[in-house]
This record gives C-alpha cells, sequence and structure tokens, in this order.
C-alpha cells in the first residue's frame, strides 16, 4: 500500500544501507579476531610462566636435597 503515491524503494539508500551493513559487520569480526588473539596470547604467557616456576621450584628442592650434584 503506498501512502504517497512514491516508490519507497531508492537503490542508494539500499546501496548505502547494504554498505553500512557490511562494515559494522567487518568490524565486528576484525574486533572478535583481535580479542581472541589477546586471549590466546595472554593464556599462552601464562601457561609459560607458570612451567618456568615449577621448574624453577624443582631446581631449588633438588639442589636442596643432593647438593653435590649442583651444576
Amino acid at each position: 500500500m503506498k501512502t504517497s503515491g512514491k516508490d519507497l524503494s531508492n537503490p542508494q539508500l539500499n546501496t548505502i544501507s547494504l554498505g553500512m551493513a557490511l562494515l559494522w559487520s567487518t568490524v565486528i569480526l576484525v574486533l572478535g579476531v583481535w580479542n581472541y588473539w589477546q586471549t590466546y596470547t595472554a593464556a599462552l604467557e601464562m601457561a609459560r610462566s607458570s612451567a618456568y616456576q615449577s621448574y624453577s621450584k624443582d631446581l631449588v628442592y633438588r639442589r636442596w636435597k643432593w647438593p653435590t650434584c649442583q651444576e
């Protein structure tokens, strides 16, 4: 039902709307990938730090237990 007799579909407006939707989707996708990468690198760094601390603790106990085996 046309209220004013004009065609309400505007090709230029549809193109702009589609472009804005694609731009917005791209921004959201890029931010999601960036967030995933930041989370991944933080978790990897925490795992490395924990492994290094555990290794250091084992070395301390080994040196305490067998003082003749020092490097």
